[in-house]
């Protein structure tokens, strides 16, 4: 299980591939999307945020990198400090992550510029179809991140077991021990995550790359 000090370390690191990219486009770039965004709709936010991480996950594919669970956490904070309200920007920062990291150790342009061309969601129904191999590769990667947000998630509750599951058992079959369960991963969270910034992690990669397994899987 992850570390207090590892996790707060992580924190203060800015030394991952994907901050160095993000913090490479200079101090207008970000706040000039953002600007771009605040009158528009959610789903204009959205596409807006998507073109603007195109050039980013460009950039990605120059290098290998990691997304181990300190990695995610160190990138998350340089996220929050760069997008500390746009849930949309955060959102596109894990499709553009989840994309770069599933297709680099691909050979293929077609693979490597999936976010960049067109619908994200049927660029890689269209490529999942015409080579299974390939997007096996994608999948196991994109599991790599998976494992990398469980860790995360233990260190954050103390538990793997399903929170749904419990609060079903506590509430509708009056189970005492799990209430009890309940009661500790919510002080435990007191403990681990008090601003809720290991949380915003979980709701971003779930909006951001969950939805791939489906699409990957359905071919």
């Amino acid at each position: 299980m992850l570390t207090t000090e590892q996790v707060e370390s992580a924190k203060k690191d800015r030394s991952h591939l994907a901050i160095v990219t993000l913090d490479s486009f200079g101090d207008s770039y970000w706040p000039s999307i953002i600007e771009k965004t605040r009158p528009e709709d959610n789903q204009k936010r959205q596409e807006i945020y998507r073109q603007a991480f195109i050039p980013f996950s460009e950039k990605l594919h120059e290098t290998d990198f990691s997304l181990g669970p300190l990695d995610i956490i160190s990138i998350w904070s340089r996220a929050k400090e760069i997008f500390p309200e746009q849930i949309y920007a955060r959102y596109e920062l894990s499709t553009s992550l989840a994309c770069s990291y599933g297709s680099n150790p691909i050979d293929s342009q077609d693979w490597k510029r999936v976010s960049a061309s067109g619908s994200i969601s049927e660029r890689l129904h269209d490529l999942s179809k015409t080579d299974k191999a390939k997007a096996s590769l994608f999948s196991k990667r994109l599991t790599e991140i998976d494992s990398s947000l469980k860790e995360i998630d233990l260190y954050r509750k103390g538990t793997t077991e399903d929170i749904i599951e419990l609060a079903r058992k506590a509430y509708v079959e009056k189970d005492e021990e799990a209430k009890e369960k309940l009661l500790a991963i919510q002080e435990k969270e007191k403990e681990t995550d008090s601003d809720g910034f290991l949380h915003d992690i979980h709701e971003n990669w779930g909006n951001g790359m969950y939805w791939m397994f489906v699409v990957l899987v359905r071919n």
